[in-house]
């Protein structure tokens, strides 16, 4: 009985964690082979084609864009082969926007 209540809690406490990740993600987006596609969340098309010029003229072949919510403001994470430059003008590029403005961009994939 002890080792199901311990169950129970581990995996109530990995849901959680799992919903307030998705809930603070604003979109994730990956490069393979120097191509982006889109994941998964909200990003306003003009944000996507900014993303995707930057990629293209750092010659980016493979990363992974996460964006989230850090107080009230758009924050990036990156994984990936990538320049350190890379990373600030995506920031630069992300910046710009605010939190509301991906939250009301329609749910797309491509």
């Amino acid at each position: 009985m002890r080792n199901i209540i311990l169950l129970l809690l581990v995996l109530s406490i990995g849901v959680w964690l799992w919903a307030v990740d998705r809930e603070t993600t604003l979109f994730v987006v990956r490069v393979k082979e120097g191509r982006l596609t889109h994941v998964r969340g909200r990003i306003p098309p003009r944000v996507l084609d900014e993303i995707r010029d930057v990629v293209a003229r750092a010659s980016v072949r493979k990363a992974r864009i996460k964006a989230f919510v850090r107080d009230g403001r758009p924050t990036l994470r990156l994984s990936g082969e990538f320049d350190p430059n890379f990373l600030q003008v995506l920031r630069n590029v992300v910046g710009q926007y605010s939190v509301a403005e991906f939250r009301a961009a329609r749910n797309r994939s491509n």
